[in-house]
């Protein structure tokens, strides 16, 4: 069976419909998302947190009915987004197109900045954070634009960037040893 968004939706949409529906078997509720969404992340087995590019930060649940949690306004978001994920202390993390991350406490604004990049990221391209709490973003580096993982603390205040040879694309944990996967 082959799955095609229907003509004039988007794919990522259809896409978010179809991982929000309650059973493959059965398309769920389709739901428009404002702007173009940029990363998703799972939040709980019933959610999963989206962000797009024009600053927005919200939540589909498997009901398919889409919850605007922040936006440039109320986040503040000074510069388009980039990444979000869960922190182990139910926190919800965003990192912007600069590099820098923003905590949302308990889920909802006002975001506190955690990390102002000056140095390490340019081109951020995957965001998570890790079971200690660490985050970890893919980017090139501003100077020589070569790929790196960059690691930041929880608190923002100590960062390392580790340089590689081939793009990473994508970073998650691995489900059984918890390792970080490129």
């Amino acid at each position: 069976m082959s799955l095609k968004p229907p003509s004039g939706w988007s794919r990522t949409v259809f896409l978010a419909a179809l991982l929000a529906s309650p059973s493959w078997a059965q398309v769920g509720t389709l739901a428009t998302i404002p702007g173009k969404i940029v990363d998703l992340a799972p939040e709980s087995s019933t959610s999963f947190l989206f962000v797009t590019h024009e600053g927005i930060v919200g939540r589909v649940t498997t009901a398919g009915f889409p919850t605007i949690i922040a936006d440039p306004s109320s986040g503040p978001f000074t510069t388009a987004l980039r990444g979000v994920s869960t922190t182990p202390s139910g926190d919800i993390a965003v990192l912007d197109i600069d590099g820098n991350i923003y905590r949302l406490p308990a889920g909802w604004p006002p975001a506190v900045q955690v990390y102002a990049d000056l140095y390490m990221i340019n081109d951020p391209t995957d965001f998570m954070v890790d079971a200690a709490g660490n985050y970890i973003v893919t980017s090139s580096t501003p100077t020589s634009f070569v790929r790196a993982i960059n690691w930041i603390s929880p608190d923002g205040a100590r960062w390392a960037y580790y340089l590689v040879k081939h793009t990473p694309v994508a970073i998650t944990t691995d489900p059984l040893t918890g390792d970080l996967l490129i």
